[in-house]
């Protein structure tokens, strides 16, 4: 069952250079580009931040109007539940 798989190749890895193979011109080049890679990362985890904060204040206000809405309805509802017991009292009584 085993010989009817086929056989893959994988290429091997280089081994890892030696320090003393590695030039300083390779090493500064790398160190620039990880340094470009990590200012890369940083900026755009403050941008990720900032988005969450600017959502968070959006948010914010949108429940703070939904609340004064919620608040106005509820004074509305009272002004007319009190209009409508004031007019059924007069007939009531009358």
């Amino acid at each position: 069952m085993l010989s009817s798989m086929p056989i893959i190749k994988t290429e091997t890895a280089s081994p890892p250079a030696s320090p003393a193979s590695v030039s300083s011109e390779d090493l500064s080049k790398k160190l620039a580009q990880n340094r470009k890679a990590s200012k890369r990362y940083r900026d755009k985890k403050k941008a990720d931040e900032k988005k969450l904060i600017e959502d968070v204040e959006r948010l914010e206000k949108e429940k703070h109007r939904q609340e004064l809405m919620l608040e106005r309805k509820k004074a509305k509802k009272e002004l007319l539940l009190s209009l409508i017991s004031q007019k059924f009292s007069r007939v009531v009584y009358n």
